[in-house]
């Protein structure tokens, strides 16, 4: 007679490994509490990150040493130019270099907060030089690859947010970037950030 080994469901499974995350690994902010269910939102209604704003990412570490990145965005300006921008629990050190058709933003000794920010930003149907944008980790360094529609020279800057976490952003110039084609047909609504 062979012996019977029980194991636990994978839902108790899943559980215990929730359970087993040390406290405070992840937090909203110092002395944040929990938010409040919220009523719905409105189809459309954009909630993500926006710079300048303090709507939280939806992980921020409790050490914001080595320096991770919260959220990744993009923002179509109301004067033409447009942004891709990336928010990080610290400062970073940045390089940006040219790689066949894309610009790559390198974000020194960082790493990438979420699976879920890994996700390509689809920029193609904004009035942007920018077709679509993804980050990917580089051995102890995060690349911000900026696949190009068009030649455009970006300019980099950085801030830090009211919220204490910090900002790069890199700008591109207003223009004509849409391709005739598609110029006719309705775009969607600016996308405030990435989300």
């Amino acid at each position: 007679m062979g012996c019977v080994r029980r194991t636990l469901p994978r839902s108790a499974a899943l559980l215990v490994g929730i359970w087993s995350v040390p406290a405070g690994f992840f937090s909203t902010g110092v002395g944040a509490q929990a938010p409040a269910p919220s009523e719905p939102r409105p189809v459309g209604a954009y909630t993500g990150v926006v710079p300048g704003m303090t709507n939280p990412p939806p992980m921020r570490p409790a050490n914001p040493r080595p320096a991770v990145v919260t959220w990744p965005g993009f923002q179509s300006r109301p004067d033409g130019a447009s942004r891709v921008f990336v928010q990080t629990s610290a400062p970073v050190r940045t390089e940006i270099v040219r790689q066949g058709s894309a610009h790559v933003l390198l974000l020194r000794d960082c790493s990438v907060g979420l699976r879920n920010h890994r996700r390509p930003l689809e920029t193609q149907y904004f009035e942007t030089p920018v077709l679509r944008v993804h980050l990917e980790r580089r051995g102890r360094d995060v690349a911000v690859v900026m696949q190009m529609r068009a030649e455009a020279t970006p300019t980099v800057s950085a801030s830090t947010g009211p919220d204490g976490l910090h900002y790069v952003y890199v700008e591109f110039p207003a223009g004509r970037w849409l391709p005739d084609t598609t110029r006719g047909e309705r775009q969607p609504a600016a996308m405030p950030a990435g989300g």
